[in-house]
């Protein structure tokens, strides 16, 4: 199995009911602040073989009390992905992100926790301070709140004064919204195109 969440969780269950063993791949990853991390582990221990992605996790899923000789690092297989992957052509890509890339880029996600974490001005400063050395594109992604955890989203008048923060210092920055409320997860809920809360500086 494959996941994180509380539907391959249920699955997982019954297969310990049924005597099926069960094959864990990416345990002994971290999330700070989601839900998923509860599930993960829990997953690892009701599984029989765990297939970690780096010797870091492989320790951990160890740590946990699970056999070490059933524990196999192998890296992680969605890296496969990249051996099929078709590649954009530069001016493809530039008209896709709509930003003209220069000799060296670098990609600068921010994906805000809650306001007393990374939607700070100490912290959007340090982000302004970062892109004025390396010509940047900002990318923001907004966290939904889940039950259970201490992480809660960050209002809306506190992301708009972030990103005009950074617009104001002349950072591109686009927001990217989740798709619902409704969704308990960390990925997978994004919307396809990104939507700019403000102009972009010119």
């Amino acid at each position: 199995v494959l996941g994180d969440r509380f539907e391959i969780f249920s699955a997982v269950q019954a297969a310990i009911n049924l005597r099926i063993p069960v094959a864990h791949v990416s345990g002994g990853e971290l999330t700070e602040g989601v839900i998923d991390e509860r599930f993960r582990h829990a997953i690892t221990k009701m599984s029989d073989i765990h297939f970690v992605s780096n010797r870091e996790h492989e320790k951990r899923v160890i740590q946990m009390g699970e056999q070490p000789s059933r524990v196999f690092n192998v890296g992680n297989p969605g890296l496969d992905n990249f051996t099929n992957l078709k590649l954009l052509k530069r001016n493809e890509l530039e008209k896709t992100l709509d930003f003209n890339l220069a000799k060296t880029n670098f990609l600068v996600t921010l994906h805000p926790l809650n306001a007393s974490l990374q939607n700070s001005y100490i912290d959007a400063q340090e982000l302004v301070n970062y892109c004025k050395k390396v010509k940047s594109k900002v990318n923001i992604i907004e966290y939904n709140s889940i039950d259970g955890s201490d992480f809660i989203q960050t209002s809306k008048e506190r992301l708009l004064a972030f990103t005009q923060h950074l617009e104001k210092n002349g950072v591109i920055c686009n927001v990217r919204h989740s798709r619902g409320k409704d969704i308990d997860a960390a990925c997978c809920q994004l919307a396809n195109k990104n939507k700019l809360i403000s102009p972009e500086l010119k």
